[in-house]
């Protein structure tokens, strides 16, 4: 198991869970936000984004309206 902190005061790493991004709705007030919250969930979740097809995946699922075309 991976554990965070110290012993004394440890927690489970899969217990940690961050909510999921916003769709981007193609907005250029929204990109900056939008972008950091990608750069976030590739930091959290390395093993996930390992390959560029998946972080392509995921941007194409977090899109909408017109940003989605």
């Amino acid at each position: 198991m991976n554990y965070f902190g110290s012993s004394n005061n440890a927690f489970l790493v899969a217990e940690i869970r961050i909510p999921d991004i916003e769709k981007f709705d193609g907005k250029i007030k929204n990109y900056i936000s939008f972008k950091s919250a990608l750069e976030i969930q590739y930091w959290m979740y390395p093993e996930c984004f390992s390959i560029d097809k998946n972080k392509i995946s995921y941007i194409g699922n977090h899109l909408k309206n017109t940003a989605g075309i």
